[in-house]
């Protein structure tokens, strides 16, 4: 491992395991069902690979939600990962 892999890892935590079928990070998943009112509504598309940034683990997420009133509205968003601590930008 080199040495700035050691740190990155030490500073952001090791890279998220994500869902096969989507490459949605389990973390992310988390973050849904704790966001969204109906989570069971989101239809996960995918996932870009979980990458590192300076601002830690990164992936950008395309989805599709179903919440009150609203029509299958898609979403994409960059999520920052921190040692399994997800921030939305």
């Amino acid at each position: 491992m080199y040495l700035e892999q050691k740190t990155f890892i030490e500073k952001f935590g090791s890279k998220p395991r994500v869902y096969h079928m989507t490459d949605t990070p389990y973390v992310v998943r988390e973050y849904w069902k704790k966001q969204y009112k109906h989570p069971e509504a989101i239809e996960e598309l995918r996932c870009t690979p979980v990458k590192q940034s300076p601002k830690g683990w990164m992936t950008v997420c395309d989805y599709r939600t179903h919440e009150d009133g609203e029509r299958n509205t898609l979403n994409q968003d960059v999520y920052y990962i921190n040692n399994d601590v997800v921030i939305l930008k």
